[in-house]
């Protein structure tokens, strides 16, 4: 694991604050994400608290669904800017392209940039909901994105 932090001068629309850290997506990358989160010293402890909730089912998502990772890493930024608290997660996963895709068409649907709603629904293959988890994301954030790209795929949630 890796930490560093930068700070530059405040202005219109620019960054205040950044800090990057690259984590395993393992139970100790998920650790160091909350580590990294409670040491930002430009969150408040609420937007800490939204930052960690949902950033962690966004972190324990791709642990679960889109391994293996390019160099097994993911990449976070967390940003204070004008606009708001940023939280951007970097990394490359063969699986993610699908899911990004899916999720666009429904944006396209809805004409909506922001990931849409994802309805919960019952999956009796794993006897569980899904779903759930996506939605709290969306509904603790103002914006939730996905994309892919043929070198990175990024998700990035603005607070």
């Amino acid at each position: 694991m890796s930490r560093d932090r930068a700070s530059t001068a405040a202005g219109p629309g620019h960054r205040a604050e950044a800090a990057i850290i690259s984590i395993s997506p393992d139970e100790a990358g998920e650790a160091a994400f909350e580590d990294f989160v409670d040491g930002l010293s430009f969150a408040t402890s609420r937007e800490a608290g939204a930052m960690k909730l949902a950033g962690g089912e966004l972190l324990d998502n791709l642990t679960r669904y889109s391994t293996p990772l390019r160099d097994n890493r993911i990449v976070l930024r967390a940003a204070r800017r004008s606009s708001g608290l940023y939280l951007a997660f970097f990394f490359k996963s063969a699986g993610f392209a699908d899911y990004a895709e899916g999720l666009a068409k429904k944006q396209s649907a809805s004409g909506s940039r922001a990931a849409p709603f994802i309805k919960p629904a019952f999956d009796p293959s794993i006897g569980r909901w899904r779903g759930i988890g996506l939605r709290m994301c969306r509904s603790l954030s103002k914006s939730l994105y996905f994309r892919s790209g043929s070198m990175l795929d990024r998700i990035f949630v603005a607070f």
